[in-house]
């Protein structure tokens, strides 16, 4: 999760440049939850025995370990804060309107108050502090923490429906085509994969054995880092659409320069002179009819002449289309002609 995450922030980051604008306050945050998202989590496992029975590590091992789970759980209150916060401020700034800004706002108030509570639950549920990796503190005590951290996953719940729920009238109420519409829903409703995650967390957080804890809790840890890798993923999509334009651009353009060459190729076959370039083009003759139209007064036909000078037409029957302005009289021009030939009815 961490390689996906830290991909999709650079593609977001290479759609700004792609657009020439400045960082916005979201970004930063994205970046500031990218940092702090696997940091306490790989040295949980190199350095914190992470993973293995609490009765084949060392003392200072399971101190170490102890000490490392409560810097998580203070960096997960922050990175998953801040990616809220970020998808709330990207909102507002999309859909400026005035109701919907106060209610972005309002979301993001309460992601940020989420956070707070997730970061006080990990400083208070243990008191003094040193009860979180000393058991045998002299006066400690701990509350009821697999009710705590279930509460920071229900109110996570929460808020990232709320979140998930406050562009959906906004979308319905674009006037874009059906599937970009159905395309942005789709983005947006990709949160509700973070929910899955985070009921996942929930449950494996309430069967968490704090009595083997290095072991029992390490299904909550990955938890965690999916649920803010997936969320940081879920806030970037929406800002990629320059690069995949660019990308669906290319793909389009290469695919229409290989039909116009073949194209290019079956005319000439069947004009018997012609070819086609190397770079797609195709060789026309001299002439090519644009328009034939019989009636019962005569035929009128409208032809491109491709001449080395305007002399080369009579005077009176023709038009230039220059690329060098009307003053310039010499040199290859275009010149559209149009004949009338009456007919004898």
């Amino acid at each position: 999760m961490g390689v996906l995450a830290t991909g999709w922030v650079a593609l977001r980051l290479y759609s700004r440049k792609m657009k020439r604008m400045p960082l916005p306050v979201e970004d930063y945050c994205l970046l500031a939850a990218l940092v702090k998202n696997t940091s306490a989590e790989l040295q949980l496992v190199f350095i914190g025995g992470f993973g293995h029975h609490i009765a084949t590590l060392l003392p200072a091992t399971i101190e170490r370990c102890l000490k490392l789970s409560l810097a998580s759980q203070f960096l997960y209150a922050v990175a998953l804060g801040l990616v809220k916060c970020s998808i709330c401020l990207m909102l507002a700034r999309i859909f400026f309107i005035r109701p919907f800004v106060i209610a972005a706002r309002a979301a993001m108030v309460l992601a940020a108050c989420w956070a707070v509570m997730t970061f006080m639950i990990g400083l208070l549920i243990c008191r003094p502090l040193r009860m979180n990796w000393d058991p045998t503190t002299p006066g400690g005590k701990c509350g009821n923490e697999n009710a705590a951290f279930a509460a920071v996953g229900v109110v996570d719940l929460i808020t990232d429906t709320v979140i998930l729920v406050l562009p959906i009238p906004m979308v319905l109420r674009l006037q874009i085509p059906q599937a970009n519409k159905i395309g942005l829903i789709c983005i947006f409703g990709a949160g509700l994969l973070t929910m899955v995650i985070g009921i996942l967390r929930v449950v494996a957080v309430l069967n968490v054995d704090f009595t083997d804890f290095t072991y029992a809790a390490r299904t909550a840890h990955i938890y965690s880092v999916v649920e803010i890798g997936v969320a940081i993923i879920v806030a970037c999509s929406p800002t990629l659409r320059p690069l995949f334009d660019k990308i669906f651009r290319g793909i389009t353009s290469l695919s229409s320069g290989n039909k116009s060459s073949a194209y290019g190729n079956r005319y000439a076959s069947n004009r018997g002179g012609n070819s086609t370039t190397t770079d797609g083009f195709m060789k026309m003759g001299d002439e090519i009819a644009l328009k034939s139209v019989d009636d019962r007064t005569g035929r009128v036909e409208t032809r491109i002449t491709a001449s080395q000078a305007p002399s080369e037409i009579s005077l009176g029957e023709e038009r230039a289309v220059r690329g060098l302005g009307d003053e310039d009289k010499g040199g290859t021009g275009i010149h559209v002609r149009t004949v009338v030939n009456h007919l004898n009815v």
